[in-house]
């Protein structure tokens, strides 16, 4: 309902015998590269944001991810793998911070996407634990993905100001 056109793809399909011991496997989707996994990210934030407003704003709360994709330069990438990586945990980038006392935990995230050690870590990270201040940003950008992505989400925040 919400999605856009990804299009960044280079292939109409690529896939990976094994990308941290997952089976991994992309498809060129209405012009977009997408992981085929458990359940799709994007599925998971329209199911979770449905037709919400972001708070103070004229937009769907599901556009936010959308527009922090769009900002990681994805086209300009040529690593797919990280692709797959980036994608992902943009999307999903929010859900842990405004779902936990839902239950949705880093852990369960990663079991209902099926998302490897390097985008669990990643998602951990950029997901700001309550109370949690000091090292923030240092344990984020010690990671080039995380500044990227922390970057791509301010962004988009500042866009929408």
């Amino acid at each position: 309902m919400f999605r856009k056109n990804l299009d960044f793809a280079r292939r109409d399909s690529l896939s990976f015998d094994e990308v941290g011991g997952q089976q991994i496997s992309l498809t060129n989707h209405e012009g977009g590269l997408e992981r085929v996994s458990q359940t799709n990210a994007m599925d998971l934030v329209e199911k979770l944001y449905g037709s919400t407003l972001r708070e103070g704003l004229d937009k769907y709360s599901v556009e936010h991810p959308l527009d922090v994709v769009d900002y990681c330069f994805l086209n300009l990438q040529e690593d797919n793998i990280r692709i797959i990586r980036l994608l992902n945990v943009a999307i999903l980038h929010d859900v842990v911070e405004d779902y936990s006392k839902d239950g949705y935990t880093v852990d369960r995230v990663k079991s209902m996407i099926g998302l490897g050690p390097k985008e669990t870590k990643l998602l951990d990270l950029i997901t700001r634990k309550e109370g949690q201040e000091n090292g923030y940003l240092q344990n984020l950008f010690a990671l080039e993905d995380g500044a990227i992505l922390k970057l791509a989400d301010r962004i988009a925040n500042l866009k929408d100001l």
